[in-house]
């Protein structure tokens, strides 16, 4: 049987064979492969049945993977294919659908929602308002309407259909005049897809399969989640109790409000919706939309100005954060599953994750990730690029997982292009920060301080058969996984 620094090395030498790989596309191979180490002690850590996570670089899934059990009581394993309840990121779609409704000209972005459905007329409550609502504002959420319609229907799971939503809105009033504050609305997105299949003469989900899922060939994607297991669908899990047992969540469709919170998807569905928008940006070439429209959909729609904290939006997409960049996206939170897009437009990198869980946030996932595999690598040029080759082989062996037996601590050896060593703490919840050390002699490394002094000496050691099988940090030694000493 291979070793696993032998079937990197023979990747290694494969690659540089085929002349695919650069020194720095290496470094990136080895930061997936740390990535994909933490992520796994990160759902080990919190109990997560299934999770999965994707990458997008350009117009390419460049990482994707799978933990776990997708079906606590078949074993059925996650796979990047297993799809999830994405909830709220239904309303990126969603906005999509209705965009190319107005680029038809079929729909008006400030035209009031009557117009489309005559039967919507929502009270104002104790004060008048009467600005109308429009299309823009409920795409911004900053139409005025409540955050959601009458009854505990989240907690007994029994959605309202499409027919109920106007007279459940109209019953419920308005909260504030549109464009003066925030406020997210379930309502206001599942009225947006009563809008599409009354504009559309279609049904809401066979109008967004038609035009979204099927010419960007997302082929799991769907409008609503099964009732049975259908091999594809991660089920739901409540939280854990004392002794770390979940309880399955039962099954449940969201009926009306699925334009909203009702569709299904996997990483790698979402990644492609991703992978769309960066091509649709780079070759201009209408594809479901025109570049124009996505632009100002990503375009900042509402802000309110009087308070700093407040969600900013644009035409379905949230505003945020990757890493320090600007990014556009959303997040899901359904009863058994979450989930998180978050697109860098500029930069081109999109992740997303989904857990089969509520109580870890794939935010901090995603966030965590591209902090691991996103770092920019410093070019090499081309009259060094055979010796730093050289250099990154010779450190492949020190590559992997090294853990103390029976204790919450292991590291992740990371070679880079550098010449340098990085040690990825697998426990922590920001692994984007590493330790880096420097090659001195043999199979000795000094750390580099952040003032660029030499401090702690990280030595590995061998196995009889010249082997590496653990290393000595502060006094401290943690096995290699896989090696003769674990």
């Amino acid at each position: 049987m291979m070793t696993r620094t032998a079937i990197l090395l023979l990747a290694f030498a494969t690659s540089l064979a085929a002349g695919a790989d650069t020194p720095a596309a290496l470094e990136q191979q080895a930061r997936f492969r740390a990535a994909e180490a933490w992520f796994d002690q990160k759902m080990i850590s919190e109990m997560v049945p299934a999770g999965t996570v994707a990458v997008v670089q350009d117009q390419d899934i460049a990482w994707e993977h799978a933990y776990g059990t997708a079906n606590l009581e078949t074993g059925r394993e996650a796979r990047p294919e297993t799809t999830f309840s994405v909830c709220s990121i239904s309303k990126l779609f969603t906005s999509v659908g209705v965009m190319t409704l107005v680029e038809e000209g079929k729909v008006d972005l400030d035209a009031e929602l009557s117009d489309y459905l005559p039967e919507f007329r929502p009270g104002s409550g104790d004060d008048v308002i009467d600005e109308p609502i429009t299309i823009r504002a409920l795409l911004s959420h900053s139409a005025g309407l409540p955050r959601e319609g009458v009854g505990a229907y989240w907690n007994t799971l029994e959605f309202p259909d499409e027919a109920e939503l106007e007279t459940l809105v109209n019953s419920l009033g308005r909260l504030y005049t549109p464009f003066t504050n925030y406020q997210y609305s379930n309502i206001g997105m599942s009225l947006l897809g009563k809008v599409i299949s009354t504009v559309s003469g279609k049904s809401f989900s066979d109008y967004i399969d038609r035009e979204i899922f099927s010419p960007l060939g997302l082929a799991t994607m769907q409008t609503d989640l099964p009732i049975e297991d259908d091999g594809l669908y991660a089920v739901g899990y409540t939280d854990h109790d004392a002794q770390g047992q979940r309880a399955p969540v039962s099954p449940y469709t969201l009926n009306g409000l699925a334009p909203a919170a009702g569709l299904r998807a996997s990483v790698r569905d979402l990644a492609g919706f991703a992978a769309w928008q960066f091509r649709l940006f780079q070759t201009g070439e209408p594809e479901v939309l025109e570049r124009v429209t996505l632009r100002n959909m990503h375009r900042v729609h509402w802000m309110d100005p009087g308070d700093p904290e407040s969600p900013v939006y644009g035409l379905g997409f949230a505003h945020s954060k990757l890493g320090d960049t600007a990014a556009v996206g959303h997040g899901g939170y359904c009863l058994g599953h979450r989930s998180y897009l978050a697109l860098d437009p500029r930069g081109q990198v999109a992740v997303t994750a989904m857990v089969n869980v509520n109580d870890v946030a794939p935010s901090t996932l995603v966030e965590a990730v591209h902090g691991l595999t996103a770092p920019a690598l410093e070019a090499v040029s081309s009259e060094d690029e055979a010796d730093v080759e050289d250099r990154i082989s010779e450190l492949m062996e020190y590559e992997g997982e090294y853990r103390w037996r029976n204790l919450p601590d292991g590291s992740y050896v990371l070679p880079t292009a550098s010449g340098s060593l990085e040690l990825v703490n697998l426990y922590s919840n920001d692994p984007g920060e590493t330790m880096s050390f420097k090659h001195v002699e043999d199979d000795q490394f000094r750390y580099v301080r952040k003032d660029g002094d030499l401090g702690a000496t990280l030595q590995f050691q061998r196995d009889d058969n010249g082997e590496i099988s653990a290393f000595l940090l502060d006094g401290y030694r943690s096995l290699k996984v896989g090696g003769s000493a674990w």
